[in-house]
Order: C-alpha cells, then sequence, then structure tokens
C-alpha cells in the first residue's frame, strides 16, 4: 500500500525519479514520487514523462537526463526539471551502439558518456553543441562463453575533476580509462570471468569499486595521480555461497566509509566498511523485502537507501544508519512496474 504524502508545504521533500522498463500494460515511462526524509514515505507516483524504456537517467542541476534501452532512433534525452517536478523535453538523439543501457554527466554539465551493452561501444558527446566528440568500439571476449562472447559496455563515469572517464566492459573483465579527449584507452583487468558491471570512484579519488556481476564480488583498485589503477584486492558481496544470484548496482555513502552493493537472487544489498587503504570488509548482507534489487539510491542526508525491486514492482525506503553503515528496516513503498533506476539526489 502506498503511504501518503505528508502535509504541503514541507521543506524537506524530495523529488525522486524513477526509470522502468515499459510495456503495454504496465510503466509508461519516467516516474516522480516525493519522498519525505523526515518519515521515509512516499507519495503517489506520477508520469513525468511517457518515454519507451529509460533505463538509466542522470542529473545535473535543473537537466534530467535519460538513455531508453530499446526506445528507438531517439535514445538519448534531456529534459529540463520543471519548477512542479514535470519534465520538459529539450533534446534527443540517438546514442549510438545497440542497447544504450548507462549515462553518466562530467562534473560541469558539459559532457555525458553513454555505454551500449548490446554494441559494446563507449560514445561521448558534447551536451553544449549537441553533438558526438568520439565513439570507442570495444574488442575482445571473456572465458564465460554464454555471457562474454563479446564485448558488452556496462557503465561508464568521469573522475571528480572530469579530466578521465572509466568504463566497465562485462564482457572482456576489463575497466577502461580514457582522456576526455581521446578514445584510446588504457586497459585494466579484473579477475577472469568476472563481469564487471558498475564501479565507484572513492571521494578524493585515491580507490575505486567495481562490482563484478557474474562473481557477486567487488574488486578495490588503488587509482594514482595518472589516474592509472593498481589491483588491490577482490571480496564477496554474500556472506555465504548462493547459486542464481548477480550483483547490480555500486555506491557510495555520502560520507565515503560506507560501500553498498545490490545483490539480485539473494534479493539484499551488501554493506562494506572501507578501511584507511581501501581493504573493504563485508558489515552486513541486508536481505530486502523486494524481489530484483536492481538500482538503488542514497539520499543526501546518508540516512535512507531507495531501492527498486524490478520483478516485485516497487521502490522501498528503508533506514541507513550513518554510524556503521547498516540498512535497517523497510519504512515506505511506492508501486512502480518494473523500476530499473532510481535518482534521489
Amino acid at each position: 500500500m502506498i503511504a501518503a504524502v505528508l502535509a504541503l508545504g514541507s521543506m524537506a521533500m524530495q523529488s525522486v525519479y524513477v526509470g522502468t522498463y515499459t510495456g503495454s500494460e504496465g510503466s509508461k515511462g519516467i516516474y516522480r514520487v516525493e519522498f519525505d526524509p523526515s518519515s521515509g514515505q512516499f507519495s503517489e507516483p506520477k508520469l513525468a514523462a511517457e518515454v519507451a524504456n529509460p533505463s538509466y537517467l542522470a542529473r545535473h542541476g535543473d537537466r534530467l537526463f535519460a538513455v531508453t534501452e530499446w526506445g528507438g532512433a531517439a535514445d538519448l534525452l534531456e529534459y529540463r526539471i520543471a519548477s512542479d517536478g514535470r519534465l520538459d523535453p529539450r533534446h534527443a538523439q540517438a546514442a549510438g551502439g545497440g542497447g544504450p543501457c548507462h549515462i553518466g554527466i562530467d562534473p560541469a554539465g558539459k559532457f555525458a558518456v553513454v555505454s551500449a551493452y548490446g554494441g559494446g561501444t563507449v560514445n561521448l558527446f558534447d551536451l553544449r553543441e549537441q553533438k558526438v566528440i568520439w565513439k570507442f568500439q570495444n574488442e575482445g571476449k571473456g572465458p564465460n562463453a554464454q555471457r562474454q562472447e563479446r564485448p558488452h559496455m556496462h557503465f561508464a563515469t568521469f573522475s571528480e575533476d572530469g579530466k578521465h572517464l572509466y568504463a566497465c566492459d562485462l564482457g572482456t573483465d576489463e575497466v577502461l580509462k580514457f582522456e576526455v579527449g581521446s578514445s584510446t584507452p588504457k586497459r585494466f583487468k579484473i579477475p577472469a570471468g568476472g563481469g564487471p558491471r558498475h564501479l565507484a570512484i572513492h571521494p578524493g579519488g585515491k580507490f575505486v569499486f567495481v562490482g563484478n556481476e557474474m562473481t557477486s564480488a567487488v574488486t578495490t583498485f588503488r587509482r594514482d595521480a595518472a589516474g592509472d589503477l593498481t589491483q588491490l584486492g577482490t571480496v564477496s558481496t554474500l556472506p555465504e555461497p548462493f547459486e542464481g544470484n548477480s550483483t547490480a548496482a555500486v555506491k557510495l555513502h555520502p560520507n565515503g566509509k560506507w560501500l553498498y552493493v545490490s545483490n539480485r537472487g539473494h534479493n539484499s544489498v551488501a554493506v562494506f566498511s572501507i578501511a584507511d587503504d581501501g581493504t573493504l570488509k563485508l558489515r552486513q548482507a541486508k536481505r530486502l523485502d523486494v524481489k530484483t534489487p536492481r538500482d538503488f539510491s542514497l539520499d543526501a542526508s546518508g540516512k535512507w537507501i531507495l531501492v527498486a525491486g524490478q520483478d516485485s514492482g516497487d521502490v522501498v525506503s528503508y533506514r541507513v544508519d550513518p554510524a556503521t553503515g547498516e540498512v535497517g528496516a523497510a519504512v515506505g513503498r511506492a508501486k512502480i512496474s518494473r523500476p530499473v533506476c532510481v535518482l534521489v539526489r
């Protein structure tokens, strides 16, 4: 049952945008729901933009960006966020590569990087001039013949200074580092068969944490002044072996002390403490009352984690203890069909 909105005028209310997989009897596009961090409750979801399969969202200021994984010719979309939370279309163009599944925006809001799982490509766009700066087509494969028969770019993000971007190729077991002005990468391997999906860069940029979808693990890299990576170690996201699990999102707590990874199949979120030397220790594998926790987002206070249950059709809020990083009981629930991305800040 969807929780009711608290009294109008609450300054604490936050607009949360949810990307979905759409269908004739399910979701219709990007949804907006108001979240009250004082109570953990949600408002009734509203359709903010009707669009096919907006599977990943990103935001910079009053601009919201989406890639539509199977959305047609124009699959890189830009909206302006109106004062009432509505999304007004601004630009639409082809992302390229086939099956775009992730979009990242540089810290200055000048560039977007789009990763295409189907085509194994990374494309860099100039958002000011609405044009492609460069395109990169990866090559190679991994040891898993079913999942790693060719490149599958799944994620790319910018460093805090905007000079580098890092991409995960699930198909080739690589993290690739690009200079923003060049499409020639440096390559850094993860353990074979891991299938790197998403990564998170620690505040200050000293460490990079890579979520390995296929082996339910996280690989830690040290990052030097040039942006190059040195592998430090790999740890499991599960407290004990579990068949049929794969990881999805990888996010840091706002205070930089805790790392979170969603486990699909085990239906949990793994919580790691981060030591000064980058070592990860699994503190908790919190079982969630959602099915297939895909994406999630922590609010700016670090007191809430909002989790998208792709196969349970909901977004659920859980309390977080900023002192320990641990996730508590479910509090609020918004019913949205096939949610796959949650953007809260």
